[in-house]
């Protein structure tokens, strides 16, 4: 099948069950699985897939920005290639990461290629404060560009999310979300919620933000950390998950009262250095690497069992 032949047969595919849900406690949850594929770009696209397949995940969070697996500037020749190569081995590509910020044409371009690929969500680029407008100003001055980006997507089909990412960004206190996307439907454009970054920011005050803005989320980033002390400087530094900072009983017990049933994204941003060898084959470095990431899925899952996620057989 070549590339016209599968974006064709993808369009023609129908509609999927929703990906995101509120309020539902079903018997048994079937919750997307899905891997950041940051730090796997290092390989191609059919070597990714597999990798990611080995591993257990039922999709791929392809990085399409500047410098990810595939570039802006190619998204229409190279995104149906790796989005094949996941299929060819039974995975789906229903999120990307993205530098996406505003409604232009290279964004719609992206958006629109991305669609008609069967991607449903895909992570915004980051937003700043100008600290001569000041935060509230700033938000302000950000409202209508995030309703015209919200816009877009609408007409389009597909559902934006911006991440909560630690620092002095937009997003990092959680709260001036709620302020930005006032009036704008999760289903257009959301949070992708991260814990890591909520721990890091709100120390054990994140409950608190998570509440707030939880009709607004639309997709789970999972990843943890340690605070490191490098000389005189803290450092949030990534580890495996489940042995860092977070605690993610209390985290998957509040996304069940809430009932938030949305795509989950595995970010494994830890280094792997230390398990490879300057002598390694390649082929022993993807087999090295798919023994993480699958380490990394499956204390995800078993943490979700212990606070009362009834997961599918196959999860």
């Amino acid at each position: 099948m070549n590339r016209r032949e599968f974006i064709t047969a993808l369009a023609a595919a129908g509609t999927m069950p929703p990906l995101f849900t509120r309020g539902m406690h079903a018997a048994v949850s079937t919750f997307q699985f899905n891997c950041f594929t940051k730090h796997l770009q290092w390989l191609d696209y059919d070597e990714t897939a597999q990798v990611l397949k080995a591993a257990g995940y039922d999709g791929a969070d392809l990085t399409v920005r500047a410098g990810g697996h595939v570039l802006p500037e190619r998204v229409e020749e190279d995104l149906p290639i790796a989005v094949q190569a996941c299929a060819a081995v039974g995975l789906r590509v229903p999120m990307i990461v993205t530098d996406v910020t505003r409604a232009d044409p290279g964004a719609e371009r992206t958006l629109r290629v991305a669609k008609k690929l069967s991607v449903h969500i895909y992570r915004m680029g980051y937003l700043s404060y100008d600290e001569k407008l000041g935060i509230e100003g700033s938000v302000a001055q950000l409202r209508p560009q995030l309703q015209d980006l919200a816009a877009l997507n609408r007409e389009i089909g597909i559902t934006g999310a911006y991440q909560n990412h630690a620092g002095a960004r937009i997003g990092a206190a959680i709260w001036d979300l709620r302020s930005l996307l006032r009036g704008i439907e999760a289903s257009d454009l959301g949070i992708q919620y991260d814990i890591k970054h909520a721990t890091a920011e709100g120390g054990h005050s994140w409950i608190l933000g998570l509440r707030l803005v939880a009709e607004h989320i639309n997709c789970l980033a999972v990843k943890d950390f340690l605070w490191q002390k490098n000389g005189r400087v803290w450092r949030d530094d990534p580890v495996p998950l489940g042995s860092g900072m977070v605690d993610y009983q209390a985290f998957f017990r509040a996304i069940k009262e809430l009932g938030l049933h949305v795509p989950i994204t595995v970010h494994v941003e830890y280094p792997t250095a230390h398990i490879l060898s300057p002598t390694d084959s390649h082929a022993l470095k993807k087999e090295k690497e798919i023994a993480v990431y699958k380490r990394d899925l499956e204390v995800t899952k078993e943490l979700m069992r212990r606070a009362g996620f009834n997961l599918k057989a196959d999860s």
